[in-house]
């Protein structure tokens, strides 16, 4: 992903604090018995932050969580949320007391092991008191009650020009996206990647809404007039990539050909919108991001050749018909998209290439701090140039060429450190391509053989963890046995336009006196505005001059690369299959007007019309994948609710609130065998 992050979290959180007064709600005040659990030993608060050289307050030290269950009711009439965190953690100190990030919500209650326990609060912090001192190693359990109407971040780019993130609130629920902090507007959290953690999300909301998390969907039951839904998300997962989705979706649930489950959302309203809207005609959003949905298969199977397994046990996307949702994110196992990016078919499975990218690089392997965000970045969308040349559309090298020499040494794209970048430039569109012109500088230095070596060690050593960028630069040289530190001091370091030697510098001349680069690179059909604007960088809005620059090179392309396109599926006709099962059936009903079913809409489809959903497709929207053929409903029959830890219980009560949820064991993880 790559939008700016809000300008109220540098540093310091600001934003709307909660209205609970600090220190109130029981317990609030009590002491610390110091000496509790026997043995010796200094009891001292949790440091209020993890010490990011960014944002040095966000997170928190002294203990590092394992697991959180978050039981959240929320409705969109109102915009009321109701939440219960139950968050299982073990303490690396002696705890007096220690700290959540936590923003804007009220505190009902705090809980530390069973017992009551005090807090105070800042606009940003909720400091936790527990009745008796939390020794070093052991496992404690803080279970908080809250409510309240959480924040939208307004992301500030230009005069009078404003995008949403964090808690977005939408016109029939909400979506939750953002970086570099998203979590602590909607739960109390230890609110930096550092600390992974699993989640377990049981979210209840008006029956005639979906609901779409993280993870796998084990159950869901319906109770009067509201419907409680259980995901769970077993693999360590960093905070800002957790995600709860409320809103009228079309839903479908498969199974790849290796088995991976995948969970695709779209609004039933992008069905009815047009791409271009000056040509009526023109394929619809819906249409365009069920084709790049379609293709999530062959997208994967693609990526798992350079960076090896794909980490996570599910998959899939969600794309919400929210005018103000202008960027993408890697929410783990459940990427979020913004519609304007499926205006073609190359621009759709572009964005998903580097979602799913990012699944490796950056969820399943985290920065550790987020001034290493090239790891993040430049990968994402490096992998994109990967995927242009396997499409046809231009090679990597073409790729770096057009923008190389296309973007002169004045221009202030050259003078962001991306290796480095600050926390104002975070996101800033040089960190994505001068970030991927840095990748492939490295693939040039070491050779096709070391650098897919490096890449595949990079995720397979470091899965489930986190990353560096000078652990990074040791393991490339490890592998290459090359010393690279004047190559990533240049590409990464400095803040002006590589001097290229040798071989590179040789090509790059060529390839601008033949004009061929300009005429090869761009792999989307997109127009810049469309690449540029809405697109994961907003940041380049603001820094219009090197945008506008970035589109002449890039805007010359695009008839080139339309026209490669069409040629391609051409080619392809004659092996076009049919569009997903179930959504084609579900626009022809939105499109006579009669009603969605609910059985239509919630992951589940009628069995009957799998057979007749089978019809053809726009061969210039959707192309097969061989990963994604098989597809069954997921809930054919009734679905018994499962009853964990030997509870004598339903799983989820007929109760709209959370709070009368019963608590639920992080071992019940998602199967790629399980058909549950």
């Amino acid at each position: 992903m790559g939008h700016e992050h809000p300008s109220w979290a540098h540093g310091r959180r600001g934003g709307a604090g909660g209205d609970d007064a600090p220190g109130d709600g029981a317990g609030a005040g009590r002491g610390v018995d110091r000496d509790v659990g026997g043995g010796g030993g200094d009891f001292r608060p949790g440091a209020p932050g993890v010490g990011d050289d960014y944002f040095p307050l966000y997170g928190n030290g002294g203990y590092d969580v394992k697991h959180y269950l978050l039981k959240v009711s929320y409705d969109p009439a109102t915009d009321r949320l109701v939440g219960v965190a139950t968050i299982s953690a073990r303490a690396t100190q002696n705890l007096s007391s220690f700290n959540l990030d936590f923003v804007g919500l009220t505190v009902r209650s705090i809980k530390v092991n069973g017992r009551s326990a005090g807090w105070s609060r800042t606009e940003h912090e909720l400091t936790v008191t527990p009745r008796h001192g939390l020794r070093k190693g052991r496992k404690f359990t803080t279970v908080v009650r809250y409510d309240g109407v959480p924040i939208t971040q307004q992301l500030v780019l230009g005069p009078g020009f404003t995008i949403e993130a964090g808690f977005i609130h939408t016109d029939d629920g909400a979506i939750i996206a953002g970086q570099p902090e998203v979590a602590a507007s909607w739960f109390p959290v230890n609110d930096h990647p550092i600390d992974k953690a699993s989640y377990t999300f049981v979210v209840t909301a008006p029956a005639d809404l979906e609901v779409v998390a993280n993870g796998r969907l084990l159950a869901r039951k319906r109770h009067g007039g509201k419907r409680t839904w259980l995901w769970n998300a077993p693999e360590p997962m960093a905070s800002y990539l957790a995600t709860v989705n409320f809103g009228q979706f079309d839903t479908r649930r498969y199974r790849t050909d290796d088995g991976l489950w995948m969970y695709d959302a779209l609004d039933p309203d992008l069905f009815s919108e047009p791409s271009d809207p000056e040509d009526p005609a023109s394929a619809t959003f819906g249409e365009i991001a069920d084709g790049s949905f379609a293709r999530q298969g062959e997208i994967l199977d693609f990526l798992e050749r350079w960076f090896g397994r794909y980490p996570f046990s599910t998959g899939g996307g969600i794309v919400d018909d929210y005018d103000n949702l202008q960027f993408a994110l890697e929410t783990q196992t459940r990427p979020i998209y913004s519609k304007f990016f499926f205006t073609s078919p190359p621009s759709g499975d572009s964005v998903v290439v580097h979602e799913l990218a990012h699944q490796w690089f950056g969820d399943s392997v985290a920065l550790a701090e987020w001034k290493h965000i090239w790891l993040n970045e430049g990968f994402a969308q490096y992998a994109e140039w990967m995927w242009a040349e396997e499409e046809g559309l231009g090679t990597a090298q073409e790729q770096f060429d057009a923008r190389y020499n296309g973007i002169p040494a004045t221009d202030p794209f050259w003078s962001v450190v991306i290796g480095d970048p600050g926390p104002e430039l975070l996101f800033d569109i040089a960190v994505y391509f001068r970030g991927a012109m840095a990748v492939h500088a490295l693939r040039q230095q070491v050779g096709d053989r070391d650098f897919f070596r490096i890449l595949h060690a990079w995720t397979t050593r470091r899965a489930g963890g986190n990353g560096t960028i000078p652990q990074f630069i040791r393991l490339a040289e490890r592998i290459s046995g090359q010393q690279l530190d004047d190559l990533f001091d240049v590409w990464l370091f400095t803040g002006s336009k590589p001097v290229l030697e040798g071989a590179a510098a040789a090509q790059a001349t060529a390839a601008a006196r033949s004009g061929s680069a300009l005429e090869q690179a761009r792999a989307r059909s997109a127009c810049a505005a469309e690449r540029y604007c809405p697109g994961r960088s907003p940041l380049a809005v603001r820094r219009a001059v090197s945008a506008t620059r970035l589109a002449r090179v890039s805007g010359r392309l695009a008839s080139t690369i339309r026209a490669r396109a069409a040629r391609r599926t051409d080619r392809e006709k004659p092996s076009q299959v049919s569009r997903a099962p179930g959504w084609a059936a579900n626009a022809a009903a939105r499109s006579s007007g009669t009603t969605r079913s609910s059985t239509a809409s919630s992951f589940v489809q009628d069995p009957s019309r799998l057979a007749s959903s089978t019809r053809a497709s726009p061969a210039s929207v959707i192309r097969p994948s061989a990963r994604s053929r098989s597809t069954r409903s997921l809930f054919d029959r009734a679905q018994p609710l499962p009853r964990l830890r030997g509870e004598n219980r339903s799983m989820v009560r007929s109760s709209s609130s959370p709070a009368d949820l019963p608590s639920i064991h992080p071992k019940h993880s998602a199967s790629r065998t399980d058909s549950s």
